[in-house]
């Protein structure tokens, strides 16, 4: 079952980056494909379908359940990204807003806030029973108090300064590349608490914090 709330898309876009943005993920990620034998050249292609089909053919697979359900456990990643890990470790790409599970529940904001489930022509009514006690969670979830939540408005400046600051790039020309690429003129205070805030945000692990930010 996958629950679909609708708030912005940035809003989504963010949810999923606070997964694939950690380094653990990436680290969990390549061990999974070494251990199934995935080949991460032969996982791109410009085909929608072909990378569809792939993903639903590699979902039915035990071993690729089992290596994504590993990750999620692992890292403290709610089960209802599964489909995500999933997407991920088969197409080297995350599955975005597109929906494949057989049950899906729409939040709407039509005043009523309505909540409708969706099926695929192959969902079974044994799927909705044994779904059925997590549907009426979440329904009692989409129906409580909207999210105040705001969006991460500076996710990808900030991913930035923590790419370039893990890979020991000094503060001087992390400064003059966000300027370049993000048209911002920070400090070095400015730049080293957005590094500091960045790994709290995504619960990077202290073993990644392997580099010292300098000044020269």
């Amino acid at each position: 079952m996958y629950v679909i709330k609708e708030f912005p898309k940035d809003l989504k876009r963010e949810v999923v980056s606070r997964i694939i943005m950690r380094p653990d993920f990436e680290e969990e990620i390549a061990k999974a494909r070494k251990e199934l034998g995935i080949n991460i050249k032969e996982l791109r292609s410009n085909d929608s379908n072909d990378t569809y089909h792939r993903f639903l053919e590699m979902k039915k697979r035990p071993k690729v359940r089992a290596a994504a359900e590993r990750i999620l456990k692992r890292l403290g990643i709610k089960k209802s990204r599964f489909d995500l890990v999933v997407h991920y470790l088969a197409v080297d790409d995350w599955i975005g807003v597109r929906d494949a599970d057989n049950i899906a529940l729409i939040g709407s904001k039509d005043g009523k806030r309505s909540v409708y489930i969706r099926v695929n022509k192959d969902t079974s009514l044994r799927e909705i029973a044994s779904n059925w006690k997590e549907i009426t969670k979440e329904i009692k979830k989409i129906n409580g108090k909207p999210s105040k939540r705001k969006v991460w408005k500076t996710m990808d400046r900030d991913h930035l300064i923590y790419l370039l600051a893990s890979n020991g790039v000094p503060i001087p020309e992390i400064y003059r590349d966000v300027l370049q690429l993000c048209g911002e003129d920070l400090d070095y205070g400015n730049i080293k608490r957005i590094e500091s805030n960045f790994r709290k945000k995504l619960n990077v692990p202290k073993r990644f914090k392997k580099y010292k930010l300098k000044t020269k």
